[in-house]
């Protein structure tokens, strides 16, 4: 029996991978992070996504080497609502990121902010939300 779990929760896992990487592909905007390919095979799987070169905005709130002044983070706000703008109301459907927190923000050379990391995402068809039966996110970053 226990086999029997363990080849659905890959067939699972695989399912939920070719979804992200679908949705990966078919997201276009500025502020959001791009994939690059994607590689696969019988034993591997794995998204190639843009490089940021600041690093997460997380690393940059908590460092002493970046201090971000007032308009730097007035524009990272701007382009994390902008991200949240497209999934919400500009893609064919309603997609909600369910853990937008600092470590998911992600900033290239000119501190334009890209959010990333959708392994919580979820869809909303026909733009209605379902009942949830569990909580999703992060602790201390979950929305009331």
């Amino acid at each position: 029996m226990q086999i029997f779990w363990a080849v659905e929760a890959l067939v699972q896992c695989i399912k939920e991978f070719w979804w992200m990487e679908q949705w990966w592909l078919l997201i276009r905007h500025q502020n959001l992070l791009r994939v690059i390919t994607s590689c696969t095979s019988a034993d591997f799987k794995a998204l190639v996504l843009q490089y940021m070169p600041l690093g997460s905005l997380e690393i940059c709130l908590r460092s002493g080497g970046h201090h971000l002044n007032l308009f730097q983070r007035l524009d990272i706000m701007i382009d994390v609502a902008c991200a949240l703008e497209y999934l919400h109301h500009g893609c064919w459907e309603t997609i909600d990121h369910c853990d937008l927190k600092p470590s998911n923000v992600l900033l290239d050379e000119n501190m334009t902010a890209h959010v990333g990391d959708f392994g919580m995402a979820k869809m909303l068809v026909g733009h209605k939300s379902s009942t949830l039966t569990s909580t999703l996110g992060t602790t201390g970053y979950i929305a009331p």
